[in-house]
C-alpha cells in the first residue's frame, strides 16, 4: 500500500474517530457552547478529504481517477465551506 497511503489512512482514521467522539459530545450537551460540535464537524469533513485522497492516489485508470477526483472535490468543498466561527 505504500507509506503515503498508509499514513493517509492513519490520519483519516484518527480524524474520523475524533470527529465522531466530539460530535456525540456536542450533540449530547444542551448548552450554547458549540466547540465540540464544531470540532466534530470539522474533523469529519477533514477525514472525508483525507480518505478520498487515498482513492486519488490509488487510481490506476482515467475513469477511476476522475471519479475519485470528483469525490475528493466534494469532500474538500465541504471542508472549505466549513465556518469555524459561527
Amino acid at each position: 500500500m505504500g507509506f503515503h497511503n498508509s499514513s493517509l489512512a492513519v490520519v483519516g482514521g484518527v480524524c474520523l474517530a475524533t470527529g465522531l467522539f466530539h460530535l456525540l459530545i456536542g450533540l449530547r450537551s444542551q448548552g450554547t457552547d458549540m466547540k465540540h460540535t464544531t470540532l466534530g464537524r470539522f474533523a469529519l469533513a477533514h477525514s472525508g478529504a483525507v480518505l478520498t485522497g487515498i482513492l486519488v492516489h490509488r487510481a490506476t485508470t482515467l475513469p477511476r481517477y476522475l471519479a475519485a477526483g470528483e469525490l475528493a472535490a466534494v469532500a474538500r468543498s465541504i471542508l472549505g465551506n466549513h465556518k469555524i466561527l459561527n
